[in-house]
Order: C-alpha cells, then structure tokens, then sequence
C-alpha cells in the first residue's frame, strides 16, 4: 500500500510510490531504519532512515536527520556509507551487506584468524576517520556496532546521527537530542564537551584493543 514517509510504516509498504519496504533493521534515537527495494532502479536494495513515529512531532527531529544528510553528502570514501537521496523527513543510503564489527568480535575466531585480517580493518577504519576529519567532520559514535564488515573484508562506517562539523562556529550539535555510547566515550565526551577527533581516536583505540584481544 503506498504511504508517505510520515505515515505508520509496514512490511510491505511503498514509500514515495517508488521504495517497497522489505524489513525493519532497527531504530534507535527518533529514527527507524528500513531495508527496502528501490524499484526506479532495477529494485535495489537501499536503506532508507525516517523520523520514527514517537518523533515525528518533535520540532527538532527533522533538523537532526538533515543535519546528517548534510554530513553525508559532503562524504566520498569507500570506507564511509554513501548517502543516494534525501528530502524533509527521510534520507537513502546504499545497502551494505555483511554483519557488525560487533557481531563479528562474538565470532572472532572467524572473523579475525590472522593477524592480517585484524590489520586491514584498523587500516580502513582509520583512513575514514583520518579523511573524516579532514573534512572538518566527526563522527562522534565510533563503535563496533557502527562499523559493517562485508564478505570481501572491506568494512563501511555508518550511522552519522551524531556526526558534526567540529569547525564550525554555532554548529548544530545532534548530542542535544541523542546520547554517545558511553563504552567507548571519552572523559571528554561523557563531562559533556563538545566531540572532536580525538574522542574519535579514543572510541578507535578501544576497538584496536577488542580486535587484537
């Protein structure tokens, strides 16, 4: 049946007359993640972000997904999720397919056998976060449960909902709608100042840590 994106929405729902939507992902913060086929582009799988229902009224929900479209879309890196399209309410992302780095440290003796698996994962991670912060960007979530690792041992950074452009005077800052993860916050973060790239870099060494244990 076809519903606009502020509308409840079900497995089996066309969204913009163009998405069907195949399953729900997740949810998380105000915003509901969902696999869906993009069928104006020989049904594709996309991933499509939308300000959950719980949220759609709150007047800052809104500012918070095109905040991050606006991040997105200043991004070009193979270790970074790409942003296809955005408008008010939802954006879409390329599909990236694979588990966590999260459920992968639960089958590490699959997933990291050698040395040199574990060293190519760091290695990505810490090209984004090294291009990311390049571009005035950080992303202020980094954690297992962020990162996709893909059959082909590439991985893909994702979810910048609290992502911020750390150069920027009277920027809008998403921590104060969502919360960090406090596992792999820093002193920093947690007393409450502003995330920069070396909170990025701390969340990066716990990770090292957990890959080499």
């Amino acid at each position: 049946m076809p519903v606009s994106s502020h509308q409840p929405i079900h497995i089996g729902d066309f969204i913009d007359a163009c998405y069907l939507i195949e399953r729900k992902l997740g949810e998380g913060g105000m915003t509901a993640v969902y696999l869906a086929q993009d069928w104006q582009d020989n049904k594709n799988q996309v991933v499509i972000k939308i300000i959950s229902e719980e949220f759609a009224a709150h007047p800052k929900a809104a500012i918070a997904l095109q905040h991050e479209a606006e991040i997105l879309g200043q991004l070009n890196h193979p270790a970074i999720v790409q942003l296809l399209k955005h408008d008010a309410s939802k954006i879409i992302l390329e599909y990236v397919g694979g588990v966590t780095l999260k459920q992968a440290l639960q089958q590490a003796e699959i997933y990291f056998a050698t040395q040199q698996s574990r060293t190519t994962i760091l290695r990505q991670l810490k090209a984004a976060l090294n291009y990311l912060h390049g571009q005035g960007i950080v992303h202020g979530d980094v954690k297992p449960g962020n990162i996709i690792l893909q059959t082909n041992s590439k991985i893909k950074l994702i979810d910048f909902s609290l992502a911020r452009f750390y150069k920027k005077e009277n920027n809008f800052d998403p921590t104060e709608l969502l919360a960090y993860t406090p596992a792999y916050a820093s002193k920093n973060v947690q007393a409450g100042k502003p995330v920069m790239p070396d909170d990025d870099w701390h969340a990066f060494g716990i990770i090292s840590q957990q890959i080499s244990d």
